[in-house]
């Protein structure tokens, strides 16, 4: 089983994974990743700190017919659809509409969270922004890319 956490962005591009492996390095965390591909088009990624099970991300793009981006956005735009109207809402259901790409991070269940910021922090934190992401955590709900809850749903 895995915890998911959905970056859901109105902009095509990615970091390459250099350009991630970088960032978290700079943030001091010993973290290695592997991707498919090594730019900006890589489609997955395993993020592996020592002595820890890998975080994986996978992006897909929100394009064709059927895809996996159009699905999840149509199940989130039914959840917030029902709750009640705010800015925060609205804020949500537009994030979602102008989704162009969706990263969605799965972090082990044996990912040692804690009360400190940690490496899976760091990566939302840094794909979030440079996507432009609304931040989805399952449990929990709808992030800015500051962190700041818009939207709570179980």
């Amino acid at each position: 089983m895995s915890y998911c956490i959905r970056l859901l962005s109105p902009v095509e591009a990615a970091p390459a994974a250099a350009e991630i492996a970088a960032a978290l390095g700079a943030e001091g965390f010993d973290s290695q990743i592997q991707a498919a591909a090594a730019d900006a088009g890589w489609e997955r990624l395993e993020l592996r700190v020592p002595g820890e099970d890998p975080l994986r991300a996978t992006r897909s793009q929100r394009r064709g017919e059927e895809n996996p981006v159009d699905e999840e956005i149509d199940a989130f735009l039914d959840l917030v659809l029902q709750a009640e109207e705010t800015p925060a809402t609205r804020q949500v259901e537009d994030a979602l509409r102008r989704a162009r790409q969706m990263i969605l991070l799965e972090v082990p269940d044996t990912f040692p969270w804690g009360a400190g910021r940690t490496v899976a922090d760091a990566l939302v934190e840094f794909l979030a922004d440079r996507t432009e992401a609304l931040i989805q955590a399952d449990g929990e709900g709808f992030y800015d890319r500051e962190g700041n809850l818009l939207l709570a749903m179980e």
